[in-house]
């Protein structure tokens, strides 16, 4: 069973007030060590943040910056220099093959029924060839 909303603020509000006048009773009575303490944290605190500094953010994420840099620079030399040139060689093929298609293409009927008619005689021919030796 779950107490009510109000009743569960009430009980931390409680603790707070009791934790804080706990804090309160010990600055008061045990000041000397209420001030070692403070400063033992703040040391420890200035510590940290040293080492946060000097470590995690020169050596960690410098480092990994680093690293990201120069694997960004071997992709964006790998794309302009490996698949670029391959994009130029197929590109340059497809020019080169196109030129003799474009002189074949002349707009006329009559020069597409021709190369129609000779690619079939073609056609026979070489299966007439085969034939005739298929026999022998």
């Amino acid at each position: 069973m779950t107490a009510p909303l109000s009743v569960s603020f009430a009980r931390s509000g409680f603790y707070v007030l009791l934790l804080l006048a706990a804090a309160g009773l010990a600055h008061y009575f045990a000041r000397k060590s209420f001030l070692r303490a403070a400063s033992t944290i703040n040391g420890f605190s200035a510590a940290l943040g040293a080492f946060d500094i000097d470590l995690l953010d020169r050596v960690v994420v410098g480092g990994a910056a680093r690293l990201l840099r120069m694997i960004s620079r071997l992709a964006a030399s790998f794309d302009a220099w490996v698949v670029g040139a391959m994009l130029q060689i197929v590109a340059g093929t497809i020019w080169a093959v196109g030129i003799p298609v474009r002189m074949i293409q002349s707009g006329s009927l009559r020069s597409y029924m021709f190369a129609m008619v000779m690619g079939l005689i073609g056609f026979l021919g070489y299966y007439l060839y085969l034939a005739r030796h298929s026999i022998r």
